[in-house]
């Protein structure tokens, strides 16, 4: 009897999850615009280019990671953000979990993040200035078109293969290869244009994910102080109204 007591009414349990739903069913509808809107950006670059090739290295300045001191990493978001591999790759942008208070090695904001180590060629994008360590490489166009180069690396993953496949246990890519990787070149007559399209795309898909994340916390947020009584329905709504 105590712990039906304690518990929400019908009523208030179905509002809840009313309002819960409609949380993860925006979370849902994000998610699918933002596949849509990678492969639209995939096929804007792929149709816009010509047909020579030109190694990574003569059109990006590609920073090679380097790990940092062990002592320095920690779970407390004490320094800067660490990026060592794959492991906390997402969609498009890599998720915090572990920082470092002796950065050596620093990706830019927006810089692609290209794994070398196994599985080579996977690519996120950094959300903000972090550090990469010996798994991974960050890579910045320097021709201005950094939006049209992430594209043009996720078009190749046959060049990207020969790399995983390389007969070693765990398939890797030095940074002489890497700067020898061709990328099929855009014409410069259409560099600005596709780059201005693809850039807005890629803005696009960085705000729905931004907006997924902060509907996510809210959502982790309310739950238990909804279903305590703490907060009511109609003052959660309130809240996820301000944020959406």
């Amino acid at each position: 009897k105590a712990l039906h007591a304690m518990m929400p009414s019908r009523l208030i349990q179905d509002s809840v999850a009313e309002l819960l739903g409609a949380l993860d069913d925006k979370i849902a509808v994000n998610a699918r615009l933002n596949l849509t809107l990678d492969q639209l950006g995939s096929a804007i670059v792929a149709g816009s280019l010509g047909e020579t090739s030109v190694p990574l290295g003569s059109i990006a300045r590609i920073t090679m990671g380097t790990s940092p001191e062990g002592e320095s990493l920690n779970e407390n978001a004490q320094g800067v953000p660490f990026y060592q591999g794959t492991r906390d790759f997402g969609f498009r942008f890599p998720s915090r979990r572990v920082h470092t208070t002796n950065p050596i090695r620093r990706a830019a904001v927006a810089d692609i993040l290209v794994s070398v180590r196994a599985p080579v060629g996977e690519l996120n994008v950094a959300q903000e200035e972090c550090c990469v360590g010996r798994g991974l490489a960050a890579v910045q166009s320097s021709i201005g078109t950094q939006s049209t180069l992430l594209h043009q690396l996720k078009l190749r993953p046959q060049v990207w293969a020969q790399f995983n496949a390389s007969g070693t246990i765990f398939g890797s890519i030095k940074a002489g290869d890497l700067h020898d990787i061709p990328v099929m070149e855009v014409p410069g007559k259409e560099r600005e244009m596709v780059e201005s399209n693809v850039s807005s795309i890629e803005r696009t898909i960085g705000g729905l994910l931004r907006e997924s994340a902060t509907l996510a916390r809210v959502r982790n947020m309310i739950l238990p102080k909804l279903m305590s009584g703490e907060l009511r329905v109609r003052d959660a709504e309130k809240q996820v109204e301000e944020v959406v």
